[in-house]
């Protein structure tokens, strides 16, 4: 199921050292970034190193290097709606008017 030997060793590396969930998002995480953007031998490359260093690197670290570059949020001006429409509401309940 795993692309190849380099995967494979990460994938045994990920079970023995991480929790069960964590292990499986880091593997598929690899995965989806190694084909997404196609880089499955660099991507391979660049952890296999860090577990040779007995430090697996971060995805955050993997995004960053791999993955979709950093999006910045749009500034949205929201205003806020009078709030006196309440009391309206709340008048016309106590008279015993609905609206619904």
């Amino acid at each position: 199921m795993l692309p190849n030997e380099r995967y494979k060793e990460i994938w045994n590396y990920v079970e023995k050292n991480l929790q069960g969930k964590l292990a499986c998002k880091y593997i598929v995480t690899c995965l989806h970034m190694a084909a997404k953007h196609d880089c499955e031998t660099e991507l391979a490359d660049f952890v296999l190193k860090s577990i040779e260093r007995s430090k697996l690197v971060a995805l955050s670290e993997l995004r960053n290097r791999f993955g979709d570059p950093a999006q910045e949020l749009p500034d949205i001006s929201i205003t806020q709606h009078n709030l006196s429409g309440y009391d309206e509401l709340l008048l016309t309940k106590s008279q015993g008017v609905c609206y619904a």
